[in-house]
């Protein structure tokens, strides 16, 4: 079994929250079990019990700081470093929300339908310390899509020997379902005149929180209902 420490982060905001918004991130400490951090999150849930990192404007909304989220951080020790590390996120009350096993224990071969989000759906998205609202534009391939993919590449792959194959496809989809090959969700927001996008996993995706700008949702409104032309 593989030893590991668990790193504990939190993530906050300042006054009233208004897309795109900037993320203060906090190291709390190292743990050496799941457990041990995830106590610490239940006993502090209100900024009030961070005031050592904080001083408190409690008349002043503007200047207020909230919690965003919780980070714990899965360090594997004395293992080769694999990219990336087991993140799981935890609500601002201190539920768990979501995450990303590494290695997973189960290989990706598509997922259940009907996926969390779907396209055309307006959530959050957690990236480089800004909570984003954006658009889902693409979910993570269902089982049969997998399916489908999986038999493209074995008959274009067909020469091969069997064991070479399967040891293929076995790293193909650990590699899927960890780094985000295919289980992903493809998300776009607007950046002045243009629309950023990126592949993030479902954990960093959350429903949405906060005031989307009048600018921003017109636009959103505009994109939205191009994508819903296209399909008729």
């Amino acid at each position: 079994m593989e030893q590991a420490i668990f790193l504990l982060k939190f993530y906050t905001y300042e006054g009233e929250l208004v897309y795109p918004m900037e993320l203060r991130e906090e190291r709390v400490g190292y743990y050496t079990s799941l457990k041990k951090a995830e106590d610490i999150i239940n006993n502090f849930r209100n900024i009030s019990d961070y005031k050592d990192y904080y001083e408190i404007e409690e008349d002043d909304e503007e200047e207020q700081t909230y919690i965003s989220h919780f980070e714990i951080t899965e360090i594997a020790l004395d293992v080769i470093y694999r990219g990336s590390d087991t993140t799981r996120i935890y609500n601002s009350l201190g539920n768990y929300h979501d995450g990303c096993l590494i290695p997973s224990k189960t290989p990706f071969r598509g997922i259940d339908l009907p996926t969390k989000y779907s396209a055309g759906d307006i959530v959050e998205f957690i990236y480089c310390n800004t909570l984003y609202a954006v658009i889902v534009t693409g979910t993570p391939w269902s089982k049969e899509q997998f399916l489908k993919h999986e038999n493209y590449l074995r008959s274009k792959h067909r020469c091969l020997p069997e064991e070479i194959l399967e040891e293929s496809f076995k790293s193909y989809m650990e590699e899927a379902y960890t780094y985000g090959i295919e289980n992903v969700y493809c998300v776009i927001w607007p950046d002045e005149e243009y629309w950023e996008h990126s592949h993030p996993h479902q954990y960093k995706l959350l429903p949405i929180r906060g005031i989307i700008p009048d600018e921003m949702e017109e636009r959103f409104n505009k994109k939205i209902e191009s994508y819903e032309k296209e399909k008729k």
